[in-house]
């Protein structure tokens, strides 16, 4: 049967309306198709940027040894003049620096990082120099016998304790009595633990606190910052001089290393005044000012009482568990000590 005009003409029509939606169809589908490929290249960016964030986080986990991600970039605050411990200097309020005898008691292999050390504290930065160090030669004293008026620097073999190094100070309020420093040869063995071992013990030796005590966030640079990459701490740091000008003041001289073997101040005449001609006057009054300070920095008069309670107290470190840990004695006297942990 043919088809008639109208059912040609209406199926003409109707082609051209199916091709139309055909049409329609096509371009929504091509239409979708961009937008999805849009949106997975959107979200396959994003997870990317995910992805890179996560492993960048997971490398300095693993490189700083951080436990808590808020630990890895906030900073303590830093310590101030009530958070240091001040040697008897202080109240002369002169300005003069601190000058300080520092004993060393170490073996032959720990002596170049003493003189090392010593060297880097004594000389400051810029126009910031609050300390005139000396270094005196003692006989070797693992068991590190402390002096009046003086910082004491020991070594040994002290077995697998829980610290590599150990400041034991003995205050009487606020001011230092005397200070020793003992280094645990058991744990250190790597140069720069031994570097930053003994830059930080010596610091706490001067008085100084913490300047952190997060072992795992951003290094500040200096050895008073805790740290699991010793390394990256290796400078007493120009907060801790600041700090120190600002209590004892401004010494601008350098001290000297003096080989004796006796711990009898009064037999030992003050270092480093070897004065040119034009300087006499200027020298004999540095003598007189070096010489007093030395002496009531030594004129701690201690009970043997106190000596009793203070040496039951040092027995007792290996047993602490805090890393700064105060023990009263008594009549104001208090043994302070800070101890650097071994992981």
């Amino acid at each position: 049967m043919s088809d008639s005009p109208e059912y040609k003409s209406r199926r003409r029509n109707t082609s051209i309306t199916i091709d139309d939606e055909s049409d329609s169809q096509l371009s929504n589908e091509s239409g979708c198709s961009s937008l999805c490929s849009c949106m997975n290249r959107l979200f396959f960016l994003i997870c990317l940027g995910v992805l890179i964030v996560v492993a960048i986080a997971i490398g300095i986990v693993v490189w700083t040894g951080a436990t808590q991600p808020a630990e890895l970039l906030v900073q303590q605050d830093l310590p101030g003049r009530n958070d240091t411990l001040l040697w008897p200097v202080a109240k002369l309020k002169n300005n003069n620096g601190l000058d300080l005898i520092i004993e060393n008691a170490l073996d032959d292999s720990w002596t170049p990082y003493l003189e090392q050390w010593v060297s880097r504290w004594d000389a400051g930065y810029d126009n910031v120099d609050p300390l005139a160090l000396s270094i005196q030669r003692v006989a070797i004293d693992p068991e590190c016998t402390p002096s009046e008026g003086r910082i004491k620097v020991c070594n040994g073999n002290y077995g697998q304790t829980d610290w590599r190094g150990i400041n034991v100070a003995l205050t009487n309020g606020q001011y230092m009595v005397n200070s020793v420093a003992m280094l645990n040869d058991y744990w250190l063995y790597e140069e720069d633990q031994k570097q930053y071992t003994m830059c930080h013990e010596l610091g706490h030796g001067f008085g100084l606190a913490h300047t952190d005590e997060i072992y795992t966030n951003i290094n500040t640079g200096e050895c008073m910052d805790y740290t699991n990459r010793p390394g990256r701490n290796l400078d007493p740091g120009a907060f801790n001089f600041n700090l120190l000008q600002s209590i004892y003041g401004f010494a601008g001289r350098s001290g000297s290393t003096e080989n004796v073997l006796n711990n009898d101040l009064s037999t030992i005449a003050p270092t480093n005044t070897q004065w040119t001609e034009e300087q006499s006057i200027q020298g004999e009054n540095e003598y007189e000012n070096r010489f007093l300070r030395r002496h009531i920095a030594n004129t701690a008069s201690i009970s043997d009482s106190i000596r009793e309670k203070y040496h039951r107290a040092f027995q007792q470190i290996n047993s602490m568990t805090c890393t700064h840990c105060l023990i009263d004695l008594a009549d104001g006297y208090q043994v302070e000590i800070h101890r650097l942990i071994a992981f």
